[in-house]
């Protein structure tokens, strides 16, 4: 344990260094998914907080609240972290790819967690403001009623669109 601590801290230490000092700057970000399939309305908005070591690597952490529709109203809530990796960029245009682990508890379906890679892209729009959508999911998902089965592709029913705020 105290090997694995060392080697993270070590990395991360790596990583903060690694680059140019302007670039490392502390975000938040909202996204949020709306989706209608098989009679079933299913949303959610995913709150994060992060901080970008250098112009390619950043990390965070989520907390999601999600809904859907069934025959009464399912609510629930999750947490979780990632790791983005950028490419490519110019000024304007970012393309990213987010490893990512998240779960959620909902009161009527148990335990649900997904864990995989999202691509997605950013657009600044002002110095502080960026847009941006995850654009599909490579990965699993776990949930208690189903077990560990797989969400793969470019489906527009997995789209997130949101806003990120970066502090500097």
């Amino acid at each position: 344990m105290k090997k694995l601590l060392l080697f993270t801290s070590f990395v991360v230490a790596a990583l903060a260094f690694s680059n140019r000092a302007d670039a490392q700057t502390a975000f938040i970000s909202n996204g949020m998914q709306l989706q209608y399939a098989d009679k079933e309305w299913f949303g959610s908005t995913v709150l994060e907080a992060g901080y970008e070591f250098n112009e390619h690597w950043a990390i965070g952490v989520q907390a999601s609240l999600s809904a859907h529709i069934q025959d009464a109203l399912v609510a629930g809530l999750g947490g979780g972290g990632f790791v983005r990796y950028t490419p490519t960029h110019n000024d304007v245009l970012y393309l990213d790819l987010k490893a990512l682990a998240r779960g959620q508890y909902f009161s009527t379906d148990g335990k649900n967690m997904v864990i995989g890679i999202s691509p997605s892209l950013r657009f600044r729009f002002a110095p502080r403001w960026e847009a941006f959508t995850d654009i599909g999911f490579f990965g699993a998902r776990y949930a208690d009623a189903y077990g560990w089965y797989p969400l793969l592709g470019f489906n527009p029913q997995s789209a997130v669109v949101g806003i990120t705020y970066r502090f500097r």
